[in-house]
């Protein structure tokens, strides 16, 4: 087998309280030479799970309410996970699909409260996926919403 790519980050800070962080990454990973039996040749397919792109953006944006919080974070995350292969025949496919998630970040000196959502377009799409006697799938996770609290000693 083979596999290349490559990978570049970019994070800038453009104004007071604002972070931007992008990320993409490249794969291109396939058999030179896989011959499970006499009538099965996986030579030149794509390894299994290992997307071709990857992109990731985060944005955050923070202030400093002193009078009633130490700090209010929001931030939004957009993932995305490319084409790529779930078995060595490559005959299942997993297209691009993207991600989008949020959240909301409340300090007030040891003790923080964080509000947040993840999939927010629910978008469908497959976590996993294999065959054996059946063929098997787990679908991905659907919207979802929820609230952390924490002390931090």
């Amino acid at each position: 087998s083979e596999s290349k790519g490559m990978e570049a980050s970019l994070q800038l800070r453009p104004a007071g309280g604002w972070l931007v962080q992008a990320n993409y990454g490249y794969t291109y990973a396939r058999f030179l030479d896989y011959k499970k039996n006499e009538k099965t040749d996986y030579s030149h397919n794509m390894i299994p799970m290992v997307p071709r792109h990857t992109v990731a953006l985060n944005a955050e944006y923070s202030i400093c309410p002193r009078r009633i919080l130490d700090r209010l974070t929001f931030s939004a995350n957009l993932t995305g996970t490319g084409k790529l292969y779930w078995i060595e025949d490559n005959e299942q496919v997993q297209d691009f699909y993207m991600l989008l998630g949020g959240k909301i970040i409340a300090r007030k000196g040891i003790f923080s409260l964080e509000l947040w959502g993840k999939n927010l377009t629910n978008t469908d799409y497959l976590s996993y996926y294999f065959r054996s006697s059946a063929k098997y799938a787990q679908k991905g996770v659907p919207l979802t919403f929820g609230i952390n609290a924490a002390i931090e000693l």
